[in-house]
């Protein structure tokens, strides 16, 4: 079975917020931080930088 990054974002984009991890508990689990969690998000979704859309001060201070 294949998906598409497009599709993958499709479905992905109205899900982002805070809040995502806890939406997305058993995939969350297979990481060892929510860095690493967002950088396999935005491998699959073709996008860049998920992270700081979800916590932009957080990417600020870094």
């Amino acid at each position: 079975m294949r998906i598409s990054q497009p599709l993958v974002w499709e479905a992905l984009e109205p899900e982002i917020s805070p809040d995502l991890s806890v939406k997305m508990q058993t995939l969350f689990s297979c990481f060892s931080s929510e860095r690493d969690f967002f950088e396999f998000l935005d491998m699959v979704s073709g996008q860049t930088e998920l992270i700081a859309h979800v916590y932009p001060e957080m990417i600020k201070r870094s």
